[in-house]
């Protein structure tokens, strides 16, 4: 596939050699004007790479596999694929084909397998999963929940933290997504990503609105705070204080009162800074 796009890449070049030094000079800009370029590529692939030559080599269950394989960003165990499977799944195979399945499909080379150890992580790479689509019936509940197991048996890797919350996100489980928001959020911003910590604290704010813990709200006023944005900073920090005065967490509570008091000292408002100092 890669050497396919090369190829399309290399007669759109030669039909303007301009396009090149445009493309060096701005890849955004370059991405802009050749959106169209892009889609008609992708067609033209499909039409020419997979549906022609390739499709017709695969059994409904090897095309089942295979979308829902893509529908996952990261390589996987063949476990996320059987969690899958269950009633309503889109994975109708049995359980026992499964493997075999993916060599078939690794021979055809749709999808990429490595090993590490005994484990073996099967993957569709971006330009299969952008021409086969993902399954209709992807559950994007199950795919988190395999990420969530991958947590608990790995200690912690934050890719499988953010392969999770993408999922959950997907499916708009507010809950789920306000826990690992929180865990992603905390960690970039301990390590001082701050543009990461903004961009899943903002997410999980977006997504669960009132229904967001407190102690985002309170990270995401602080990001705010950080870019000079004290107008919004001063606001979450607001909707965050009733909650964890509900919650009786005096700790995060003190931090409120005071973050809040410090916005109102930059303001030169000291009467109201103290009061929320008292």
């Amino acid at each position: 596939g890669n050497y396919r796009v090369l190829e399309f890449f290399n007669r759109f070049a030669a039909e303007g050699p301009g396009n090149l030094k445009r493309a060096v000079l701005s890849l955004e800009a370059f991405q802009a004007e050749t959106r169209e370029v892009l889609k008609k590529t992708t067609e033209a692939m499909s039409q020419n790479l997979f549906f022609q030559r390739l499709s017709c080599l695969l059994e409904s269950g090897e095309r089942e596999v295979l979308e829902v394989l893509s529908g996952f960003r990261v390589p996987v165990l063949a476990l996320a694929l059987e969690m899958q499977s269950g009633s309503g799944g889109p994975i109708k195979i049995d359980g026992s084909r499964l493997l075999s399945v993916l060599e078939v499909l690794h021979r055809y080379t749709l999808i990429e397998v490595s090993r590490e150890a005994d484990t073996v992580y099967y993957y569709a790479s971006p330009i299969v999963s952008q021409l086969v689509g993902p399954s209709p019936g992807f559950s994007h509940p199950e795919a988190g929940n395999y990420f969530l197991d991958v947590i608990e048996k790995t200690g912690g890797a934050v890719k499988a933290y953010e392969e999770a919350f993408y999922h959950f996100h997907q499916c708009r489980d507010v809950e789920r997504v306000g826990e690992l928001g929180n865990t992603l959020s905390r960690h970039y911003d301990s390590i001082y990503m701050y543009a990461n910590a903004f961009y899943y604290a903002e997410a999980v704010y977006r997504l669960a609105g009132d229904k967001t813990p407190g102690i985002v709200l309170n990270r995401l006023g602080l990001l705010y705070d950080l870019y000079g944005k004290y107008d919004t900073a001063l606001e979450l920090y607001k909707k965050a204080l009733p909650e964890v005065q509900r919650l009786k967490d005096k700790k995060a509570e003190g931090t409120l009162l005071n973050n809040i008091s410090q916005i109102y000292k930059a303001r030169g408002d000291y009467d109201t800074a103290l009061d929320y100092l008292e």
